[in-house]
């Protein structure tokens, strides 16, 4: 019988899911009995950034307590993937480790990843910072080492990898060896290629899966939700049948798609391909009659519209105002179809458009949950003009400006007081703007062409 309710086993390890790593460390020294369940404390997370010592402790203290370890994050240089190397350190769910600083640090780093492959869930590999620009296909460093992220499993097991997020950094990678990692890893569901080489196929570097990359690769992805498309051929197509039987098949969830080459893509995927789509991205060049029509058979799943260009994406913090683009003007009042047709729509990132207010006020905006507005309006063409209208906003949310905006805003009080008894009777351009912002009380992240604004 329990002299104190502390003695009591599963009470201590309770109380250990509750306390600080430094409390943790008073507490491994009450009692021989507590110090399991504390010291899984200590080492379940280790980053090498904020932990500086671990590094330098000896290798027989790793070796008792390494089997705690969970997490392990900046593993970035020899000595500090060394330590990992051993043995007990073998039920990682998470790793984010350098492997190219040296040919010994390559060989340690694939043996931890090989040895914790069976428990890991989130692998990020990434290359070193390199000085000299060394070409990535000639460094023996730079490649992924296959046989490590593909588990060796016995008949008997019948199971595969547990791996749902892979990054891969400014590395190498064959096409084979992709395919052989995807057919390995059944529940990833995120794949981060970030300036990787696919060794075999066209060199594409991109944030999310990209398709048509390989045969078939959307099978090894039935939990996708964001697929990118690209083609490096512009005279090949790609029959639409074949994406949307691909879809169907392998990815029943997919309803986020960035879209970039063909041109036809946009009207294509909305209205024949994607259902329920919930997110949409494409290119500003792309906009037609067509597309604006196929865009609005989704106005009742749609909660993020975006556009790039083809020039460089527009730099939300730059300190100065961009020229307007004047394409497309003829398609300004069907754009206003979006906003006014689809409700749930939370994100509208047009910061290519230019906006005219006598067209916006024409019909109501149904998107009340709207959080984040990029647009370009008419007459709001300098710093000036915008930050009235973001003034006027503001004190429209009756919310207090940040100190280190009051300094920027310096000189608009008259506009403050302008904006308290903020009513139909100011036509100024400004004041409509604000009017029309201040409708959705959920919109906090304002880009009007100078700076992002907050409603704070």
């Amino acid at each position: 019988m329990a002299a104190t309710p502390f003695d009591i086993p599963e009470l201590v390890r309770r109380i250990s899911l509750f306390v600080s790593v430094k409390d943790a460390l008073s507490c491994v020294l009450v009692a021989k009995s507590w110090s399991d369940h504390f010291l899984s404390v200590i080492w379940f997370h280790i980053d090498f950034h904020a932990q500086l010592r671990f590094a330098t402790l000896p290798l027989d203290v790793v070796a008792k307590h390494g089997r705690h370890i969970r997490i392990v994050e900046n593993a970035r240089s020899f000595r500090r993937v060394s330590v990992l190397a051993n043995a007990s350190v073998a039920r990682l769910r998470e790793l984010h480790i350098e492997t190219t600083g040296s040919a010994r640090q390559h060989v340690h780093a694939y043996e931890v990843v090989s040895r914790n492959i069976r428990s890991l869930e989130i692998i990020h590999l990434f290359a070193a910072s390199d000085p000299d620009d060394m070409d990535k296909h000639d460094s023996s460093v730079h490649y992924v080492s296959v046989p490590a992220l593909v588990p060796f499993f016995g008949a008997s097991e019948g199971i595969a990898s547990k791996l749902k997020i892979l990054r891969l950094s400014e590395l190498c990678l064959t096409h084979d060896g992709l395919v052989a990692i995807l057919q390995a890893s059944p529940q990833l569901y995120e794949l981060t290629l970030g300036g990787t080489e696919i060794v075999g196929k066209a060199t594409q570097s991109f944030q999310h899966l990209v398709y048509p990359f390989g045969p078939p690769l959307l099978s090894h992805f039935p939990s996708l939700t964001i697929l990118s498309t690209w083609q490096d051929d512009p005279d090949l197509t790609i029959p639409t049948a074949k994406i949307k039987e691909d879809i169907a098949r392998y990815c029943p969830y997919l309803t986020a798609f960035e879209l970039e080459q063909p041109s036809t893509l946009l009207s294509c995927f909305c209205m024949h391909i994607g259902r329920n789509i919930s997110e949409l991205t494409f290119d500003y060049e792309h906009i037609s009659l067509e597309g604006i029509t196929a865009i609005l058979l989704h106005q009742a799943t749609l909660r993020q519209l975006m556009v790039f260009g083809a020039s460089p994406d527009v730099d939300l913090e730059a300190d100065e105002v961009p020229a307007v683009s004047r394409h497309f003007q003829e398609f300004s009042q069907l754009l206003q179809l979006i906003p006014r047709g689809c409700p749930h729509l939370e994100t509208f990132d047009l910061a290519l458009h230019e906006m005219d207010m006598d067209e916006v006020e024409m019909g109501e905006w149904t998107c009340k949950g709207l959080t984040t507005l990029r647009i370009r309006v008419k007459g709001l063409d300098t710093k000036e003009t915008i930050q009235k209208a973001i003034v006027l906003w503001r004190a429209g949310c009756k919310r207090q400006y940040q100190k280190e905006e009051d300094k920027e805003m310096e000189g608009f009080e008259e506009e403050t007081k302008r904006a308290m008894r903020l009513n139909g009777m100011d036509s100024s351009i400004e004041a409509r703007v604000a009017r029309h912002l201040l409708k959705f009380e959920h919109l906090d992240d304002v880009w009007l062409g100078y700076k992002s604004w907050t409603s704070t």
